[in-house]
């Protein structure tokens, strides 16, 4: 395992040549650090459900490095989702969209919905650009375990070829997660109260 402590182009440029070859790298976001691996590759894909330890019928989710790449994964982007784009994104807020057919099963353990998210953090953000504009990204801890918010905090986890150090994430905890239908928006779970409050002032 390579650890990365002041990320620069050199860096960066390693760290997605292991994604680009199957591997994994850990990086900071702003909620917590996350996994990732290229989306479109199953047994990357795979590995970090085995990292995790992660239940194979919880799909993973996608963080993209700009607002418009929503709609190349997602069916369609309803007006109310639009507002919480334009409020939310880059943040704190996964939407989950109905998804397009492009989007392989593997990655959403076969369901028909895609989580999408906008991170507001610039390593994640220069990363996933570099990526490709989405990584395959889910939160770096043991299924069940608390979520890292240090680089410190993955040291010990087997299975990772990089981690980016970026510090401590500054919110410290996952998510506000709110689903997506044409007429209506759910909210899954309660994340950063600033973004729930949003999401509720939309529904």
């Amino acid at each position: 395992m390579t650890i990365i402590e002041r990320p620069n182009n050199g860096s960066m440029a390693k760290a997605i040549a292991i994604l680009r070859s199957g591997g994994i790298v850990a990086f900071p976001t702003d909620t917590v650090y996350g996994i990732a691996a290229m989306p479109l590759n199953k047994k990357a894909v795979r590995k970090l459900y085995d990292i995790k330890k992660r239940e194979k019928k919880k799909p993973i989710a996608l963080l993209v490095s700009s607002k418009k790449l929503a709609e190349e994964f997602a069916v369609s982007i309803p007006s109310k989702a639009k507002k919480l784009i334009t409020k939310c994104w880059p943040g704190p807020l996964t939407l989950i969209f109905k998804k397009r057919r492009s989007i392989p099963d593997f990655l959403t353990s076969g369901l028909p919905t895609i989580g999408i998210r906008m991170p507001d953090n610039k390593i994640a953000l220069k990363l996933i650009r570099k990526a490709g504009g989405a990584l395959a990204v889910t939160s770096a801890n043991r299924s069940g375990n608390k979520p890292a918010t240090s680089a410190k905090d993955i040291k010990g986890m087997k299975g990772i070829d990089i981690i980016i150090d970026g510090g401590k994430c500054k919110i410290g905890m996952p998510s506000s997660v709110v689903f997506v239908s044409k007429d209506r928006l759910e909210i899954i779970r309660k994340g950063p109260a600033k973004q729930i409050e949003k999401a509720r002032l939309s529904l």
